[in-house]
């Protein structure tokens, strides 16, 4: 009995499974009309339509519905959300996030004009988001 608990804890670490990642946060002085932004970095897991409806969801309307979202998703989105200014850097050694059943990471950045403003991430590892004054742009590696 005692190795089915012990089997069963084993087997519950490993299905919740993290990583972390590094992420540097880069803003232009003239981003968004010098007005402070939201950038969230959304985790997709395990439902490919939920995936395609991010992929096409600009960011705008991420931050309008971002809650109503999590509710209704709270096994398939998790989302790390900061506001950043103008000439601001930030460098997070240690972002968070649960690997089992991820398929799908985005970034969204709240501007004020018009756009996507959102990147879809092929890598995890080293990331660099760089607030630029009308759009972001995404870079892995240091």
């Amino acid at each position: 009995m005692r190795e089915c608990g012990i089997a069963l804890c084993v087997g519950l670490l490993s299905a919740c499974s993290t990583s972390t990642m590094s992420v540097k946060l880069l803003t232009d002085p003239e981003a968004n009309n010098n007005s402070p932004l939201n950038v969230s970095i959304v985790y997709v897991y395990d439902d490919k339509k939920l995936l395609a409806q991010m992929k096409g969801l600009p960011a705008q309307q991420w931050f309008l519905t971002k809650q109503q979202l999590l509710s209704d998703n709270p096994d398939g989105l998790a989302a790390v959300t900061w506001q950043v200014i103008p000439n601001q850097s930030l460098v997070l050694q240690k972002v968070s996030y649960k690997t089992s059943k991820l398929i799908g990471v985005l970034v969204y950045a709240g501007y004020f004009g018009p756009g996507a403003h959102r990147a879809v991430l092929g890598e995890y590892q080293n990331l660099t988001i760089l607030l630029n004054p009308k759009d972001l742009m995404v870079k892995n590696g240091s």
